[in-house]
């Protein structure tokens, strides 16, 4: 039977998992009460826009209360709840890029590791993450049923923040990012043959979604770990 220091120092435990479901309960009511909000200021704009609609008022001039409220309600749907939605799409991944780094970081020096994952060559942190965790940690991250919704949730946040929430569609992430788009959000373009699509937050169960399989990620991460055994 081998001793306690027959083992290596660095594990998972309880608190890891806790922190996880704090941070996404976190999330999940953060969603919620900016969307609740975002509905309720929704549904009082388009109350007062139908009032001044069947009102007798002349509306022609575009400074008219009808076409005011037309574009408050355009500016809520289209910049603020778009900037929200933007906004929890980069804190997300954030959170699992940061997180991922965190557990090797403690890894490599819980263990004494000679390397860390800063000295690995990859594509991206998140290709650097896998190849340090299937490297030193026995953890196949791009084995998990869940890495590609990862990765391509990646590609995502990448074009929100660099791109302005635009992809070219001669990008080579673009097949990618359009077969993840599928029921979850809308690439869009006014020309028929674009060169350039508008990424468009518009279904906030994709929201939800995400928040979810972020969830369920980190604590396959965490359960998948079995400590390495020293001879």
């Amino acid at each position: 039977m081998m001793d306690n220091d027959s083992y290596t120092k660095f594990a998972f435990d309880g608190g890891d998992l806790f922190y996880v479901e704090l941070s996404m309960i976190s999330f999940k009511n953060y969603l919620k009460l900016t969307e609740d909000n975002f509905t309720v200021q929704k549904k009082a704009l388009t109350d007062k826009y139908n009032q001044y609609k069947n009102s007798n008022e002349n509306h022609d001039h575009f400074r008219s209360p009808l076409h005011m409220t037309y574009d408050q309600l355009y500016e809520l749907e289209e910049e603020f709840v778009q900037r929200f939605r933007q906004s929890l799409i980069i804190q997300l991944f954030s959170y699992v890029e940061s997180d991922l780094k965190g557990i090797c970081t403690s890894h490599s020096s819980s263990t004494e590791s000679i390397y860390s994952i800063t000295d690995l060559k990859g594509h991206n942190d998140l290709d650097k993450i896998r190849r340090y965790m299937s490297k030193s940690m026995n953890i196949e991250i791009a084995k998990f049923p869940l890495w590609p919704f990862i990765n391509s949730l990646r590609i995502l946040r990448n074009k929100i923040v660099h791109e302005n929430a635009m992809i070219q569609t001669k990008d080579n992430d673009f097949n990618n990012l359009s077969s993840f788009a599928e029921n979850r959000f809308e690439l869009k373009s006014q020309n028929p043959e674009p060169t350039f699509q508008n990424i468009k937050l518009y279904n906030r169960s994709f929201l939800d979604e995400c928040i979810v399989n972020v969830e369920k990620f980190m604590r396959e991460v965490m359960f998948a770990y079995k400590p390495i055994m020293k001879m």
